[in-house]
């Protein structure tokens, strides 16, 4: 009897220990695509990311070679260009940027 209770909290302990690590995994995904959401929607709104703010996101991700390619390809297909200096050129939001006219006024 001892044996079987032994062997039933085994295999418990081992599930347990399954199902946490698939918890993890699913949250660190959902961190990473989240932080990616967040770097993308910044190169949109900016047209541009440095190779420092994408360093600074990606590195510390353990994703695959191929995961990474596919992150590049969606800036290109999104016309978000990569710059190597982290002077990126700041674009205020539209509802604050002059108007076309105002400009040409100067």
């Amino acid at each position: 009897m001892d044996d079987i209770m032994k062997e039933i909290e085994e295999r418990d302990a081992e599930i347990l220990a399954e199902n946490s690590e698939e918890f993890i995994d699913k949250s660190q995904d959902q961190y990473n695509e989240e932080r990616l959401n967040a770097l993308v929607e910044e190169g949109k709104r900016r047209g541009s990311l440095s190779s420092k703010e994408l360093l600074d996101v990606l590195e510390d991700m353990n994703l695959e070679q191929e995961q990474i390619d596919r992150f590049y390809d969606t800036l290109e297909n999104l016309n978000i260009d990569t710059t190597d200096n982290d002077e990126t050129t700041y674009l205020p939001p539209d509802d604050i940027a002059p108007e076309i006219e105002e400009l040409q006024e100067i």
